[in-house]
């Protein structure tokens, strides 16, 4: 059975033809609490210029139904944010980060199927996986209506469509055991 690695990077979506995250995404892949990521931008002590170029106040609906404030936030404005977090993982994703949103930034401008005029007037998805060790190792557009989840999800997913879900193991051992009605081709 494969493995699902856990998040290696927060969400990156293309909006208006750049790449931007969101302090949802943020909170989400650091474990702190959203109105934390909230104030820390909110008392960054930057100029106005580059909060107004890098930090795009926004809006999301919860779970329950509310209207909440959130922001985009662009690679430079991550980055500057992402400066005042501590640790390990900090560290290895502040280096990381930066590298992944060059290469895709790069991809996006060498890009011979999509034009600039496509890529403002749609929204699309960035997959990019990486190395236990934080290394970029590939970065694809998501087609249409395409997931990724982590495993619980995946598989909570598979089960409500129908499936049954068997680790490889337990189906071996299965096989191996004579279970009636299983045939291995």
């Amino acid at each position: 059975m494969a493995t699902i690695p856990a998040l290696a990077q927060p969400e990156i979506t293309i909006v208006d033809g750049h790449a931007v995250t969101t302090s949802i995404a943020l909170a989400e892949y650091f474990h702190k609490l959203h109105k934390d990521v909230l104030r820390k931008i909110e008392c960054l002590e930057c100029s106005p210029e580059f909060t107004g170029r890098n930090f795009t106040l926004s809006d999301y609906i919860d779970p329950t139904g509310r209207k909440l404030p959130c922001y985009q936030i662009t690679r430079d404005g991550f980055a500057f944010l992402a400066m005042g977090f501590t640790g390990k993982k900090a560290a290895i994703f502040k280096e990381n980060y930066i590298s992944a949103f060059n290469v895709m930034e790069a991809q996006l401008r060498d890009s011979t199927s999509n034009s600039i005029a496509a890529m403002h007037s749609s929204t699309y998805r960035i997959q990019q996986t990486f190395t236990t060790d934080g290394v970029l190792v590939c970065s694809r557009r998501m087609g249409e209506g395409e997931l990724c989840a982590d495993f619980e999800t995946f598989i909570e997913l598979a089960r409500r469509g129908g499936y049954l879900v068997i680790r490889e193991d337990d189906l071996l051992t299965q096989l191996r055991g004579g279970a009636k009605g299983i045939t291995k081709k």
